[in-house]
C-alpha cells in the first residue's frame, strides 16, 4: 500500500507529509478556525465545540491528512475505513466521567462526558465530520499498535473493503494521521517496526524526495 497523505498533532505543532504544512497550533478553536478558512473542512462543524480534546485533535489531525492527500472535503468523501487503537484505550476520559459522576450524582453530572469513554468516539468524529463512508473500528493490541493497525489497514484495501484507509495513530503526546491506498511502495508497512513518530519522519522523508511532494493549495470551489 501507498501512504499519499500524512499528519502530526500535538498540542503546539501541526505538520503534514507531502504538503510541508507546517503550523503553531495555540488553542484548537483557534487552529480549527484557521484550517476552516483554507478549506479544509466543507462546511462549519457545529459539533466541534462539544467534542472532546481528544476528538478535536483527532478530527484537526484527520483533516490535515487529508488536505495533504488531496481529498477535498465534500457532502460525500466515499469508501473510506478509518481505524484506530492503543494501549490504554480510554482510560482518562472514563476517570474524568465517574469522578465527575461521584462529585456531582446522576442529575448534577455532566451525562454527556459518558460518550467519550467510548474508544471509538475520536473516529466516530472524524467519519461524521468528513461524511466518510467505509468501515470504522477501534483496535486495542497487546503490542505495538502501529504495526497491528498498518496490517490491518493493508487487509482492508487487499480484500476490496475500502478505497482508501485513514489510520489514526494515538499516542499520549501526539496523533499520527495517514492516508493508505493500494499500491506498492518502497516502506512495507505491513512489516513497520518503529513507532507512530518514526514513521511519520519515515514517510516525511520519502515526500521530500518523490513526485507525490506537493505544493500547499487552498480548496476552492472551482477545484472541489
Amino acid at each position: 500500500m501507498i501512504c499519499t497523505g500524512a499528519s502530526r498533532f500535538n498540542i503546539s505543532t501541526a505538520l503534514s507529509a507531502f504538503k510541508q504544512f507546517n503550523a503553531a497550533v495555540g488553542s484548537l478553536k483557534a487552529f480549527y478556525a484557521e484550517l476552516l478558512a483554507l478549506g479544509m473542512f466543507s462546511g462549519e462543524l457545529s459539533e466541534f465545540k462539544r467534542m472532546s480534546v481528544k476528538s478535536k485533535q483527532s478530527v484537526l489531525g484527520a483533516a490535515l491528512a487529508l488536505f495533504d492527500a488531496e481529498i477535498a472535503p465534500s457532502d460525500d468523501c466515499g469508501n473510506i475505513a478509518v481505524i484506530t487503537g492503543n494501549q490504554e484505550c480510554c482510560e482518562a476520559e472514563n476517570s474524568r466521567y465517574f469522578e465527575d459522576y461521584v462529585k456531582y450524582g446522576r442529575v448534577m453530572g455532566r451525562g454527556n462526558l459518558f460518550v467519550n469513554t467510548l474508544p471509538t468516539t475520536p473516529v466516530a468524529e472524524i467519519s461524521m465530520a468528513f461524511k466518510l463512508q467505509g468501515p470504522l473500528y477501534f483496535i486495542t493490541a497487546i503490542a505495538d499498535t502501529s504495526a497491528t493497525l498498518l496490517q490491518e489497514a493493508e487487509l482492508l484495501l487487499e480484500n476490496g473493503e475500502a478505497d482508501k484507509v485513514l489510520v489514526v495513530l494515538d499516542m499520549p503526546d501526539d496523533i499520527v494521521t495517514l492516508v493508505f491506498v493500494p499500491g506498492a511502495s518502497s516502506i512495507n508497512y505491513s512489516e513497520w517496526q518503529g513507532n507512530s513518530i518514526e514513521l511519520f519522519e519515515a514517510v516525511f522523508k520519502k515526500s521530500s524526495s518523490t513526485e507525490l511532494r506537493r505544493e500547499p493549495r487552498r480548496y476552492t470551489e472551482k477545484n472541489r
